[in-house]
């Protein structure tokens, strides 16, 4: 049989071949630059927020969409500051302008001839 060897769990880093993950951590597919499957072993996602959203996890996690940016979050509980991570969403920016014109973006199209 085959040997399938222990996918990375190095930060930054992925195994381009077919790899496994001991139980206790879950296998996260990426893709590298040159479009190749690669893995990597995680603990966990961290959860995924809007700006102001304040879910986070302590246990050490990594963004299921690695372009979202993790961001670490200092919050209060019994034991003190404590510093947990979440992954925040890009905010879309839908801004409106007002134009100058006719008022709309929409044109009648010529009749056909």
């Amino acid at each position: 049989s085959m040997f399938v060897g222990q996918c990375t769990t190095l930060s930054g880093m992925c195994t381009p071949t077919e790899c496994s993950c001991p139980e206790a951590l879950r296998k996260h597919e990426l893709v590298t630059a040159d479009e190749q499957a690669c893995f990597r072993c995680i603990v966990e996602f961290c959860p995924a927020v809007s700006e102001g959203e304040v879910a986070c996890t302590t246990l050490p996690c990594e963004c299921e969409d690695p372009s979202w940016p993790r961001v670490a979050v200092r919050r209060s509980d019994d034991e003190g500051q404590v510093t947990c991570w979440q992954c925040m969403r890009p905010s879309l920016d839908f801004t409106l302008r007002a134009g100058t014109g006719n008022g709309t973006c929409l044109a009648l199209a010529p009749a056909p001839t």
